[in-house]
């Protein structure tokens, strides 16, 4: 007795293959979110900190375009508190010569940069170690964008305590947010409850207005969940 059988073709489906979590931020950097009202405070905010954020030790600051890249360092540079102190700020992004990128890596590395002002092109596959800041002076694009550049803080540093191994050093991270970035805070309030974070009433009033709320700031969360504080 003989039997038959139809080739059935299955399709091939891709698969990811990640290391550690996806969309999970560090848990070595601890993030500050700041609600702010308009592109003016953020610089405001960025001219009386940065000095104070540099002290801490290296610094990059993530912006949104490549021309903004070039206009907050410019401006930084300007700022009697900062350029005027002789405190130094370069910037990295893609129309950038190599050979300048290369140039302004390497004054981050050996500590002569207040900052460094970078589009995302300096959020993944570079190698700078002991990053103790990192400011979202814009939102990035979306959450993998945003846990890229964040977890350029808090890094393995070269050498452990007393010259042996590696260390993995604590990092901070500001994200400053205006009122057109609510659908960004929407993500953030999402991502900071599923790992647990407490969530600022500010954060969660801006989420709230984002469009995925109906853009009324109305309609609540369930304030039980992961990372929600009275106290915030």
């Amino acid at each position: 007795m003989f039997y038959s059988y139809d080739a059935v073709l299955l399709p091939i489906s891709p698969c990811r293959i990640a290391v550690g979590r996806t969309g999970i931020a560090s848990e070595h950097v601890t993030q500050h979110v700041l609600v702010l009202p308009s592109y003016c405070a953020k610089k405001q905010w960025l001219v009386e900190m940065l000095p104070v954020l540099a002290g801490l030790g290296r610094m990059i600051l993530f912006v949104a375009s490549r021309s903004d890249c070039e206009s907050i360092a410019q401006q930084m540079r300007d700022a009697p508190e900062i350029g005027g102190k002789g405190l130094l700020v370069d910037s990295i992004h893609g129309d950038r010569h190599q050979s300048d990128r290369t140039s302004a890596l390497s004054a981050l590395r050996k500590g002569k940069l207040a900052a460094l002002v970078a589009t995302d092109v300096a959020a993944r596959g570079l190698d700078v170690s002991d990053v103790i800041t990192v400011v979202n002076f814009d939102a990035a694009k979306d959450l993998d964008s945003h846990v890229h550049r964040i977890g350029r803080a808090g890094r393995l540093s070269r050498e452990g305590k007393n010259g042996g191994g590696q260390e993995h050093k604590k990092g901070q991270a500001y994200t400053l947010l205006t009122p057109k970035d609510a659908n960004f805070a929407h993500t953030l309030v999402e991502a900071f409850r599923r790992e647990g974070r407490d969530v600022s009433e500010k954060l969660l009033e801006l989420a709230m207005k984002s469009t995925r709320m109906g853009g009324n700031g109305k309609r609540k969360w369930d304030q039980t969940g992961l990372g929600y504080s009275e106290s915030n």
